[in-house]
């Protein structure tokens, strides 16, 4: 991908297998942004996915010049035509808002779910005073995150 002067913009690659192993494990991903981690201090996008036997996958990768929903959007354009076609049933990432809005518009169908890391940590960054003071809270909200039962579970505990 180039800007309007032919330079380089941003970049995507995948390998071949990975259309193989999109075909057969691709329903849910993984999607995921770290910043300034490399040579270039670019943002590198990892797309992933978990295999039946739970071995980790690399479907697609990207180095991005940023992180905008154009951007977003044009990596899942990029993505999903690399892959047939095929859309994903479920994506998770972080709460950035403008992976949010790429995935609504390229992926409309897809079920957008916040990963379950990033939120634990926001609740502890947000509330970190409260666990400090409160002996036993940390061990009772990891309990209650970690091990939460549905609805038909809790009420035949009690």
């Amino acid at each position: 991908h180039v800007d309007e002067e032919n330079k380089v913009k941003n970049i995507y690659w995948r390998e071949g297998i990975s259309l193989k192993w999109y075909a057969e494990y691709g329903d849910c991903l993984s999607f995921d942004t770290t910043y300034m981690t490399n040579r270039y201090n670019l943002p590198f996008a990892l797309i992933v996915g978990i295999s039946g036997h739970g071995h980790t996958l690399i479907f697609g990768c990207a180095f991005i010049s940023d992180v905008t929903t154009d951007t977003f959007k044009w990596l899942f354009e990029v993505f999903i035509e690399s892959m047939g076609g095929k859309h994903p049933k479920t994506i998770i990432t972080d709460q950035d808002q403008a992976m949010r809005g790429a995935i609504e518009a390229i992926m409309p169908q897809t079920i957008h779910r916040n990963c379950f890391f990033h939120i634990k940590s926001k609740c502890y960054n947000k509330n970190g005073k409260c666990f400090a003071v409160n002996k036993g809270l940390p061990e009772t909200f990891e309990d209650i995150v970690n091990n939460s039962l549905i609805e038909e579970e809790f009420k035949h505990q009690w």
